[in-house]
């Protein structure tokens, strides 16, 4: 299944970009939840087009009573090129916004495969690999690369993806590989809208997980809905243990200009 390239005015996209940058610029507290905040589906640009997506989240932390905490919010641009009907190449361009001031943390090269399936009902597998430079705020840099296994199921108007994601530093200490799965169950509920959940996990070191009450799990009500030229999915939702943020709320906007 490819991404949705009906033809636009540009201008329409920038206007979706302010809409981010506005949810940039709230004021929120240390942000933990994935920079790249979505679970990866059948949907690929289509071949010979180009896409782009904007991410934006925020999260409230626990803390204790009184506890200062840093105002900090996540972002990320990602620019993509469909290189075949199941080939997608991508840059992803991540940032976050502490107390006022913006941070790039770095960039991603990623490449998807989704294999030839039945778009409407079944199963369907695929992939998607990344390298990147990461940068921290207060951290040194170093090249991270991640692995996203993509398994989906379709039936009727349901939809079923587990992404069994691991990462890993390829310099650095913390060499370790870690697990970091996700998952979403959608409704179709309209033509154009779908209604759902989506789960996060990071459980830390594959060969050592840590304690359920140490992990950052993460619960949220979704719903997806294209707007005009634009897909839009939001989300808000809560930590599950008492290691995650308290809430959570997500926007992302995509979109192929033309």
């Amino acid at each position: 299944m490819t991404k949705t390239t009906t033809s636009g005015d540009f201008r329409g996209g920038l206007v979706v970009g302010l809409a981010c940058s506005a949810l940039l610029g709230l004021p929120t507290a240390t942000c933990a939840a994935p920079s790249d905040f979505r679970v990866l589906s059948d949907e690929l640009t289509a071949k010979g087009e180009f896409g782009v997506e904007l991410q934006s989240s925020v999260a409230r932390p626990r803390g204790a009573p009184g506890e200062a905490q840093p105002r900090a919010l996540q972002g990320l641009a990602e620019f993509s090129y469909g290189l075949g009907r199941h080939w997608e190449l991508s840059l992803q361009l991540p940032a976050s916004r502490v107390s006022g001031t913006t941070y790039g943390n770095g960039a991603n090269i990623e490449l998807t495969y989704i294999a030839p399936h039945d778009d409407e009902s079944g199963f369907y597998w695929g992939g998607r690999v990344e390298l990147g430079r990461s940068r921290p705020i207060g951290e040194h840099a170093s090249w991270e690369t991640e692995w996203r296994p993509i398994l989906g199921y379709k039936r009727g108007d349901w939809h079923a993806v587990l992404n069994a994601g691991m990462a890993a530093a390829l310099s650095g200490e913390a060499s370790q590989l870690n697990f970091e799965p996700s998952a979403k169950l959608a409704y179709r509920a309209a033509r154009s809208l779908s209604v759902g959940v989506e789960y996060y996990l990071d459980a830390g070191p594959l060969a050592h997980p840590r304690p359920s009450g140490q992990r950052q799990e993460l619960g949220l009500l979704v719903v997806d809905a294209k707007v005009g030229e634009f897909d839009v999915n939001f989300g808000v939702g809560k930590g599950l243990t008492s290691g995650s943020d308290k809430a959570v709320l997500k926007l992302l906007v995509s979109w192929a200009p033309d």
